[in-house]
């Protein structure tokens, strides 16, 4: 468990498997606006579901680096690697 960092389910798909969302960046007092990152959209596409969850990984590895501080400062980014 990282701090800042939350795995949930969104859902499940037609086949009953869970939908999961990485979600980084803390509200604080007020909700941040929100970016959605979304990675395999179709069967054929496995790669986008691998790169959308390194892409997870990698921010919240780095998380308090200057640039993602900054970043997660102002919004809340939404990962959901593998939605169908």
């Amino acid at each position: 468990r990282l701090p800042g960092v939350k795995v949930s389910t969104l859902g499940r798909t037609r086949g009953d498997r869970e939908i999961l969302v990485v979600a980084l960046g803390d509200d604080g007092p007020r909700p941040k606006p929100a970016l959605l990152i979304v990675g395999q959209v179709k069967a054929e596409f496995a790669l986008g579901g691998e790169l959308c969850l390194r892409l997870a990984e990698r921010f919240a590895e780095r998380r308090e680096e200057e640039a993602p501080r900054k970043l997660l400062a102002g919004c809340k980014l939404l990962f959901v690697p593998f939605p169908a």
